[in-house]
């Protein structure tokens, strides 16, 4: 998925208005995902970071894995247009 992918799949997310179940929306910054969270209703839909979209309201987030010493927790944000930025690599 590139950069230009991933914005316009948040900005097309960002779009929509209809309450969910996924409350995708309400993730604003990463949390745990909560045990009621509807996996059935979700499908990947990129690669470059693990981009999740809801089958049902069409929201987009951003998933991985926190790994701790003690514990593994999954992790959940919205995925949000405003905080995508093309960096150019370094030379």
């Amino acid at each position: 998925m590139t950069v230009d992918e991933l914005k316009s799949l948040a900005d097309a997310a960002a779009a929509v208005t209809q309450a969910c179940a996924c409350a995708i929306d309400t993730y604003r910054e990463w949390t745990r995902v909560p045990i009621d969270f509807p996996e059935e209703s979700m499908r990947t839909v990129g690669t470059f970071v693990r981009v999740m979209q809801c089958t049902v309201c069409g929201r987009c987030a951003l998933r991985y894995v926190e790994a701790g010493g003690y514990y593994v927790e999954p992790r959940i944000r919205t995925l949000d247009p405003r905080l995508i930025v093309d960096v150019p690599a370094p030379d």
